[in-house]
C-alpha cells in the first residue's frame, strides 16, 4: 500500500488577509497520520503545497502512482481558526484521481456534504484524522469506519462518530517526511517542528471553534513528550519547538516537565532551541 499526504496551499486570499494569521508551520496532523499508516506497513510520503511549487500536471502525475490519497484542507495548526476561503483547494482535488482521495480538515467536519458535492472524493475525514487514516491504510471498508462520511448514488453517509484518540497511542510524528528549514516562526526562525502536550481544551469560550478536537483534555505521557522533543533536536535538527496545546499551562505538571526537559537539553548539548508554548 502506497499512500500519500497532501497539504493543499493557503488560497491568494487568505494570503492578502495577512501573514500574521498564514505562517507557515509544519502539518504536524499529517504527519501523526503518516506515522500511524506506516506503522500498519504503508510507504508513505507528504506533499506539502504550502512549501513546494509542485504544479497542478506534477501532483497529478505524483497521485497516479500511489493507492491512497489523504489531503487536508487544514492541519492541526488550523483546526481552531480554519481558512473560509478553500476555493482554489477544491480545483486542485477535483484535477486528482476521485476515487482514491480522502479530504480530511475542519471543512469536512462542518459540512461533509458541501465537501462530498464540491469534489466528489471517496470519502471526507471527519474530526480528529489519526485512527480514521489508519483504518482506511489497513484496508477497513468505508461502511465500518467511524469518523468517515460517503457517497452513496444519492445519498450521504454518515458513520458514527469516532472517539477521541488516546494520544499516548500515538507514535513519534513522521518528521523524516519534511524538510525543517521549510518551516519558520517570525519570533523564533527557522528550522521549526510543531508539537502538542495535551488535545482539546476544558473551557466554553463561545469564541473557540473546538469541533476538531472532541470534549474535555487528554494528555501524552511525560516520557512520550521527552522522546519527540529529544528526538526532533537530535536526529532532525530542530532549531525552535512550537507546542500548539490550546492551552499549555492547563495541565500544570506537564508544562514543568516540558520546561525541564528543555532546559536539561539546553544545560546538556548546549543547543541554542527554543521553546514557545501556546
Amino acid at each position: 500500500m502506497k499512500v500519500c499526504f497532501v497539504r493543499l496551499p493557503v488560497s491568494k486570499s487568505q494570503i492578502r488577509a495577512g501573514r500574521r494569521y498564514n505562517r507557515i508551520w509544519p502539518p504536524l496532523s499529517l504527519l501523526n497520520c503518516a506515522a500511524l499508516a506506516r506503522e500498519a506497513g504503508a510507504q508513505v510520503s507528504m506533499v506539502d503545497l504550502q512549501v513546494e511549487r509542485v504544479t497542478d500536471s506534477q501532483l497529478q502525475k505524483i497521485a497516479r502512482t500511489f493507492d491512497l490519497i489523504f489531503v487536508t484542507t487544514s492541519s492541526l495548526d488550523r483546526w481552531q481558526c480554519p481558512h473560509l476561503d478553500i476555493t482554489e483547494s477544491v480545483l486542485i482535488v477535483r484535477k486528482l484521481p476521485r476515487d482514491k482521495v480522502y479530504i480530511m480538515g475542519a471543512h469536512g467536519t462542518m459540512h461533509p456534504k458541501w465537501i462530498l458535492d464540491s469534489t466528489m472524493v471517496r470519502g471526507v475525514v471527519r474530526g480528529e484524522p489519526e485512527e480514521t487514516v489508519r483504518e482506511l491504510v489497513t484496508g477497513n471498508s468505508r461502511e465500518r469506519v467511524d469518523g468517515l462520511s460517503y457517497q452513496a448514488g444519492e445519498r450521504l453517509i454518515n458513520n458514527p462518530n469516532r472517539d477521541p484518540i488516546d494520544l499516548k497511542s500515538l507514535p513519534l510524528p513522521a518528521y523524516d517526511l519534511v524538510d525543517l528549514r521549510q518551516y519558520s516562526y517570525d519570533l523564533l526562525g527557522s528550522r521549526l517542528a510543531l508539537l502538542e502536550t495535551t488535545r482539546g481544551c476544558s473551557f466554553s469560550c463561545k469564541f473557540c471553534f473546538k469541533m476538531m478536537y472532541g470534549k474535555g483534555v487528554r494528555e501524552k505521557a511525560f516520557e512520550q513528550v521527552s522522546r519527540e522533543i529529544e528526538w526532533l533536536v537530535s536526529e532532525r535538527l530542530a532549531r525552535a519547538i512550537y507546542f500548539f496545546d490550546l492551552e499549555f499551562t492547563l495541565v500544570r505538571d506537564t508544562a514543568l516537565h516540558v520546561c525541564d526537559v528543555m532546559k536539561g537539553f539546553h544545560d546538556r548539548m548546549n543547543t541554542t532551541s527554543e521553546l514557545v508554548v501556546s
